[in-house]
């Protein structure tokens, strides 16, 4: 009857919100797996471009001091590529999000 016909469309509905909630994870899977390879690429180069600078400038004043200043400049660009990618992958998901209203929902 009329209750059958009512489960029936809500499953048919349920279904096809599950695929597209599917898809889009999906997607999201791979472009936060994106921004996470350029992240640890970005680190790698640059500490390793920091951390040769720095072997020079020790090598040369044989001083502790040029370590501790490596290491700090090594923290510095940690903490802000690492905010980079964050934010990334926050505004990339929140684009990917559906948050209105649509006449199909009825």
């Amino acid at each position: 009857g009329v209750d059958e016909r009512l489960h029936e469309e809500i499953r048919r509905r349920l279904a096809r919100r599950i695929r597209a909630v599917r898809v889009v994870l999906r997607r999201l899977v791979e472009i936060i797996g994106q921004i996470v390879e350029r992240y640890q690429s970005t680190i790698a180069t640059q500490g390793r471009q920091i951390i040769r600078e720095y072997d020079a400038k020790f090598a040369d004043s044989k001083d502790v001091k040029v370590l501790a200043e490596a290491n700090e400049k090594l923290c510095e660009m940690a903490k802000k590529e690492t905010t980079n990618t964050l934010n990334n992958v926050l505004r990339d998901a929140s684009m990917h999000m559906k948050n209105g209203y649509n006449r199909a929902d009825n």
